[in-house]
């Protein structure tokens, strides 16, 4: 007959080795997925300040490619602007000229630049009011309102501001403005995808699976193949009877059938 003792401290030690054994390979599987998350995190990051980068060039080229079809629009409505002295309204501008798609909210602020430098050059009678307040952005609209305040006498030539330079929009330019937007928005559009599955990625790695099956596994695998003995043996073993011994079997079994079950599905998970 198997002395009580022995059964138990042997149940007691083969439960402790393999808790031991498979609690040290589920915290390196932990020690691992952490490592991933926060290389998972670090790439997250990165991909964060790319698109915060593409982000503010996308907005300064579309800001250039704004303004540029705003003093095309201008440009065209010249002869209307001059016409009016600087009093026609923005809509029917709109009505009359191709915006480029562009909104009424968008165009205004050029157009009523626009219309307050005409004012303020048949005002003074001296085209070269355009140029002064707006640089040279609507060179055009200069050379027309120079010929026709020239013409009606009421300007000076002297006044004339022939000396300022300015430069007309490059269609080159222009086209490739309207690439890089394009490009921008395409790389954008490709690292935003990345950012996505990234966070994704290492918000799974938070609470990963099995992990927590695994631990119940070994707290349950514990109790009744290690701790349980371990309270008999500190009892009176001597004097334990029959049932309790197999209960203790049956205990130890149950706590080694679920940790080989837990591994089976691990692998079968793995392989799968």
């Amino acid at each position: 007959m198997v002395e009580p003792g022995w059964l138990l401290s042997s149940v007691a030690a083969a439960s402790a080795a393999l808790v031991a054994i498979v609690g040290a390979l589920l915290i390196s599987r932990v020690i691992a997925l952490s490592s991933d998350r926060e290389a998972l995190e670090r790439r997250a990051a990165d991909l964060s300040a790319q698109v915060e980068s593409l982000a503010k060039e996308l907005e300064l080229v579309g800001q250039e490619i704004l303004r540029r079809d705003a003093v095309d629009f201008v440009h065209a409505a010249a002869g209307d602007l001059i016409d009016s002295r600087g009093s026609v309204a923005l809509d029917r501008l709109m009505q009359r000229y191709d915006p480029r798609d562009r909104t009424a909210g968008e165009l205004a602020p050029f157009v009523e630049e626009a219309k307050q430098a005409v004012a303020a050059a048949f005002s003074a009678g001296d085209a070269g009011q355009v140029l002064r307040t707006t640089a040279d952005r609507y060179a055009l609209l200069y050379a027309q309102l120079d010929q026709v305040i020239s013409r009606s006498g009421e300007g000076s030539p002297d006044d004339s501001p022939g000396t300022l330079s300015f430069t007309l929009k490059q269609v080159e330019v222009y086209r490739l403005l309207l690439r890089d937007q394009q490009s921008l928005r395409s790389v954008k559009r490709s690292t935003s995808l990345q950012l996505a599955t990234t966070r994704t990625a290492a918000e799974a790695l938070r609470q990963p699976r099995g992990v927590r099956g695994g631990l119940f596994v070994l707290l349950y695998f514990s109790l009744v193949g290690t701790v349980t003995p371990l309270v008999i043996l500190a009892t009176d073993p001597e004097h334990l009877v029959a049932g309790l011994r197999v209960l203790v079997v049956v205990l130890y079994v149950s706590g080694l059938a679920a940790l080989c079950g837990y591994l089976y599905i691990e692998i079968k998970r793995l392989v799968s």
